[in-house]
């Protein structure tokens, strides 16, 4: 078997949607070791010396077809090496008469097996593995008969439904048969592909105790390419919901490929997975170097597919995090670099790149251009149907905006069907959010309802999907540390018994003593002994009180951190809930908005912001381990890129943030963000009317449990006598009754620009918890 580069996707890894457009990862787990364990060209030139000494017939026959496999397995698509394999299986078929053992007849059938199927013809590829397996099986040599087994499995077809199964079970019996054998490194490879198959059917548990074995017997052998195992401890991780501990065992798979200077696709496919994690944990500018990492070695690799699906990554990325300009920029780099191998091997590539990015920026001028293509191509060529999905999914969201609802129906139809192959509920939440959308755009406000009750059933199902495997994880410490406390109890009472027993062996020598010395003596003695029994009774009695009411309060105690933890995710769920109602109220109102013009349209936007300034407070609570409090060095820096996405200020105004890390409540969190909102929606609207840029401050500090808020300009400035005078204006007087609530005071000033000033007393709870 030649090394091969397989695009197998991890079946749950590659669930995972990412701003509506699947993340792609490279499974290539098992491919970095050669299954066969070829012999090297120092290795062959032995044997082929061996063939012209005098030695017996198995001897030769055992050189002659290592040298055929060597050269079977050779790099490359040579006629030369093939022909000289054939050559040599021939001259050892020569020699059989004379050595025919089952041994010898299944090492043949071996490696005809793999001359069989390196050529393309698998039916008589498949009988020879099959002979192999049958022939070895009466023989001694578990070496060779775990290779047939592993070669059979080769032919298993595993798109079929009981086709994983069956190469498990192949596999299986491969680990069996070597068993008490010293071929440790064959064993430990099979076990990784064990590993990697029952992952691929979701059997996660299966896939631990596989990669965890495999990775003992490497280490007992001093094996040092660990790379894949721990890429796939990382992928079997990632499935579970345990991002961090994915993310740690990639970082220590990509530093053992980097200390051994590897440059295969194996550490491509490491930057990758490692860059699609830190997406799932919302680190997307973590994530995007990665990527740039994983494209770097499919180039040096003239990895062409990976190159493709490493550049969707990317994109997405800079599109998700709004860094749409960096996304064309991409787009056009693939223009410039490799346009025969990208534009005309795969035409739907680019023109799905550019709508994408187009459709996000909303310049559908532009967009028109590709759609025009996409919309005219027949099948879409070499597309496969994760491509098809998104070039239907792209072609909707034109369609939609641009109110062609004739050709969004038609295309909303064929999406369904797309959709409906996957069987996908996160392409189905897609599918729903785009169908909620396009009514409500038309104006079908009933049918829009439904389609986002639909998707808020499917976005609920697979938000206590994911708590349902963390409470799994819960549920599997909890019984480890339950067996342990029970393992402890069980030391305990037998040191107890031992105890007892050498008390009664101490006693019963003193009773001998005694007896041996006087009656009287005896009799004083038996008094001494029966009154430390009664005393050790009792003794042993309160002792069995106490350690009875110790374990009542242990398990009590233990009821009690239960009741907190559920407490705890009760109140997770709730922000959840809260966040998604407030998300629900934001669309209603983007439908409400695209049929609104002037101040009333302008009205719409600005509660819209206001909402997601509550809404993201919801967001950070449910997302982290302190479901009290909010980070507003963290917080604050997020609301003002989602206002300067929503005014189109990136360009214009930059901003400073000097924000000490401070957590406040809920009850002080949600004014302090609205304030933050209006202040800079008002530096936006009024401070830089000319278009020139601008620098907008925002600092946060606290000192004796005082915290000051201040949010300056270098703007035209803010008339002091139109801000004493609030009721003029709703966003000053909802600054002032903001403050107000958490009773804090407002300053403002007029020194080469606005500057407010908010001064208040920390949440005294808080103090004191923190205490």
């Amino acid at each position: 078997m030649k090394h091969q580069l397989s695009f197998r996707f991890l079946k749950i890894i590659s669930k995972f949607v990412f701003s509506g457009f699947l993340l792609s990862t490279l499974a290539i787990l098992c491919y970095g070791q050669d299954v066969t364990h070829n012999i090297s060209t120092a290795e062959a030139k032995a044997f082929e010396d061996r063939i012209g000494k005098k030695v017996s017939d198995s001897v030769k026959i055992d050189a002659l077809l290592r040298l055929a496999l060597y050269n079977i397995l050779k790099p490359g698509e040579l006629k030369a090496d093939m022909d000289s394999a054939v050559n040599f299986i021939n001259d050892a078929e020569k020699r059989l008469p004379n050595t025919r053992t089952p041994a010898t007849l299944g090492h043949l059938y071996l490696v005809k097996s793999h001359l069989y199927r390196e050529a393309g013809r698998r039916a008589e590829g498949k009988n020879f593995a099959q002979n192999a397996v049958d022939q070895l099986r009466r023989s001694k040599d578990r070496y060779h008969f775990s290779l047939a087994l592993i070669e059979l499995s080769q032919y298993v077809d595993l798109e079929g439904g009981s086709g994983a199964k069956t190469k498990i079970e192949l596999l299986e019996k491969s680990v069996a048969a070597l068993k008490g054998t010293p071929f440790l490194e064959l064993k430990a490879f099979v076990l990784k592909d064990l590993a990697d198959l029952t992952l691929n059917i979701n059997q996660q548990d299966k896939a631990l105790k596989n990669i965890q074995q495999s990775l003992e017997v490497y280490k007992s052998i001093g094996y040092k390419k660990l790379q894949g195992v721990y890429t796939l401890y990382g992928s079997i991780y990632y499935t579970l919901g345990n991002y961090h501990k994915a993310v740690s065992y990639l970082l220590l798979a990509q530093r053992t490929a980097e200390n051994l200077g590897d440059q295969s696709m194996q550490i491509c496919q490491i930057y990758n997975i490692t860059g699609v994690i830190y997406c799932a944990l919302s680190e997307r500018k973590n994530g995007i170097p990665y990527f740039f990492k994983a494209l770097n070695i499919a180039k040096i690799n003239h990895d062409e597919g990976a190159i493709v699906l490493i550049l969707s990554n990317i994109v997405d990325s800079y599109n998700k995090i709004g860094d749409y300009q960096s996304a064309i920029a991409v787009v056009k780099s693939i223009e410039k670099e490799n346009p025969v191998s990208i534009i005309n091997k795969q035409p739907h590539l680019l023109p799905l790149y550019y709508l994408r990015t187009y459709n996000s920026l909303r310049q559908f001028d532009k967009a028109k251009k590709y759609y025009t293509i996409l919309h005219k191509m027949d099948g879409f060529g070499s597309a496969d149907m994760n491509d098809i999905y998104n070039i239907y999914h792209e072609l909707v969201r034109y369609s939609t905006f641009t109110a062609d609802f004739s050709q969004a129906e038609k295309q909303m139809r064929k999406f369904k069907q797309i959709v409906d192959e996957f069987k996908d509920p996160f392409r189905y939440k897609e599918f729903y959010f785009s169908a909620f959308r396009l009514d409500s755009v038309k104006g079908n406000y009933r049918g829009a309802m439904e389609n986002l009750l639909k998707f808020r059933r499917v976005n609920d199902s697979l938000f206590n999907e994911s708590k349902s495997k963390q409470i799994k994880q819960f549920e599997v410490q909890y019984e480890t540390q339950a067996k342990e406390s029970e393992i402890k109890t069980k030391n305990t009472s037998i040191r107890l018994l031992n105890q007892k027993n050498l008390l009664t062996q101490t006693l019963l020598k003193q009773a001998k003593l005694v007896r041996n010395v006087t009656i009287a003596g005896i009799i004083f003695l038996a008094l001494i002994v029966m009154l430390l029994i009664r005393q050790y009774k009792h003794k042993q009695k309160i002792n069995a009180i106490t350690q009875q009411n110790n374990l009542v309060i242990t398990q009590k105690n233990k009821l009690l951190e239960n009741l907190v933890k559920e407490k705890e995710w009760l109140l997770k769920e709730v922000h959840h809930r809260v966040k998604n109602n407030l998300h629900t109220v934001i669309c209603l109102l983007e439908s409400q908005a695209a049929y609104l013009k002037g101040d009333a349209l302008a009205a719409i936007q600005s509660s819209e912001h206001r909402i997601y300034a509550m809404s993201l407070i919801h967001q950070k609570l449910y997302q982290t381990d302190d479901i009290k409090t909010v980070d507003m060095s963290n917080y604050l820096p997020e609301l003002i890129r989602y206002l300067e996405e929503s005014f189109g200020m990136q360009s214009r105004v930059r901003f400073s943030f000097d924000i000490q890390q401070i957590n406040l409540g809920v009850s002080q969190a949600i004014p302090i963000s609205l304030i933050v909102n209006e202040a800079v929606t008002n530096s936006f609207k009024y401070a830089f009317n000319d278009n020139r840029s601008g620098l907008i401050n925002i600092g946060m500090a606290m000192e004796n449990e005082k915290i000051q808020l201040i949010i300056s300009d270098n703007g035209t400035g803010i008339d002091l006598l139109l801000a004493k005078q609030t009721s003029k204006s709703l966003g000053l007087s909802l600054m002032k009754g903001l403050t107000e609530d958490i009773e804090g005071e407002l300053e403002f000033e007029n020194d080469n620009g606005t500057k407010i000033t908010i001064t208040f007393t920390s949440d005294p709870l808080l103090l004191i918890d923190e205490r």
